[in-house]
């Protein structure tokens, strides 16, 4: 069974290493955008606080309704 599985440790490494970079890189993306382009970064952020409070309204309107049974 263990032999089957042999090397996935290093492959494991690997995700979590592109994943720390791809954090990395989105962050500095952001951050660029945001000193190049203020306005259309405050719209983009703006637009997605609003559809994601929308989202999380529903989701917690849903619980609410499921506890109440």
């Amino acid at each position: 069974m263990h032999e089957k599985h042999r090397g996935h440790e290093s492959m494991h490494a690997e995700m979590v290493l592109i994943l720390i970079v791809t954090l990395v890189v989105a962050q500095l993306l952001l951050v660029q955008w945001r000193k190049r382009h203020f306005r259309s970064y405050q719209v983009h952020i703006c637009c997605n606080l609003l559809v994601m409070c929308e989202s999380f309204e529903c989701d917690v309107g849903v619980l609410v309704d499921i506890y109440e049974l």
